[in-house]
């Protein structure tokens, strides 16, 4: 066996690991002629996060102590090492350790398998094509399977939503503010077709979020499950496909563990979908001619 010789990590965040900094780590052995080898590590802290607030301008709006992170954090250390090989064929990571994050008593951190420059994530900016949507819904249902299938365990390992009403207070303000700034990108045309959605959303944003995240799940007899609460910003990698287009089909891994929470099946949400359609369709049908 050959020893490590030492170890480097650099900081790659930037400015996307809001509840934790991620190094790339380096592991360079005696045997000169070995390779390095990398690994991810994730260590959970505020500091991420006031750094991008400090750079908007927007110091003191969002109210997320480390007795929250940790609980995020956690979470994702009990999934990798509790959860996930219990699922079949889920993609995720190789895990190789982690430590939990106890406030004033111990230091968190996650040690993952690094995935390459081969695998990407698609900008949140940007939509999924057909394949990408198929390959991340084959993953919700694989987690959704195993809650189903081990409600007891489900509901002892406590997926319940992290946010508290202050936290969802504190998102509501972030978006008001900005709101100036997304007008400036968006044309007038455009801007005018949503605006006063976009207002009503914003004025009801508490009562939305509580419902999705808090009563939904456990309404009308419902069942829970696990949910990625970050898809929508892309939050899945992907291999990078060798065709001529550069197309990404199939997903790497499925995300960020810590934010998965207790959420509704996806056959509830396309079939509430298809209802809303019918019932609104001709209403809409007739205002557009």
């Amino acid at each position: 066996m050959t020893a490590a010789g030492f170890f480097y990590g650099f900081d790659i965040s930037d400015g996307k690991g809001f509840l934790s900094k991620v190094f790339k780590t380096s592991i360079y052995f005696d045997d000169e002629k070995k390779v390095p080898y990398y690994v991810i590590l994730k260590i959970p802290g505020d500091e991420s996060i006031k750094e991008i607030l400090k750079k908007q301008n927007l110091d003191g709006t969002m109210n997320i102590e480390l007795e929250h992170i940790s609980v995020f954090h956690n979470k994702e250390c009990h999934f990798y090492n509790d959860v996930a090989s219990k699922i079949k064929t889920l993609k995720y990571p190789k895990c190789y350790g982690s430590k939990d994050l106890i406030v004033g008593k111990q230091e968190g951190a996650l040690l993952i398998k690094f995935l390459g420059s081969d695998s990407v994530i698609v900008p949140f900016y940007r939509s999924l094509n057909i394949h990408q949507t198929k390959s991340i819904l084959n993953e919700a249902y694989k987690l959704q399977e195993h809650s189903l299938l081990n409600q007891d365990d489900f509901i002892k390992d406590n997926w319940e939503q992290p946010f508290t009403e202050d936290q969802m207070k504190s998102f509501l303000d972030l978006a008001r503010k900005g709101i100036p700034t997304l007008k400036k990108y968006i044309l007038k045309e455009m801007w005018s077709e949503i605006e006063n959605d976009l207002d009503n959303m914003i004025s009801n944003y508490i009562k939305i979020m509580r419902y999705v995240y808090i009563e939904l799940p456990k309404s009308n007899g419902n069942v829970p499950v696990i949910c990625h609460g970050d898809m929508w910003i892309n939050n899945f990698m992907f291999k990078v496909n060798s065709n001529e287009y550069n197309v990404l089909e199939e997903s790497d891994y499925i995300g960020d563990a810590r934010m998965f929470d207790i959420g509704t099946r996806v056959y509830y949400n396309l079939y509430d979908a298809i209802n809303i359609c019918k019932e609104l369709h001709p209403e809409w049908l007739k205002n557009s001619k």
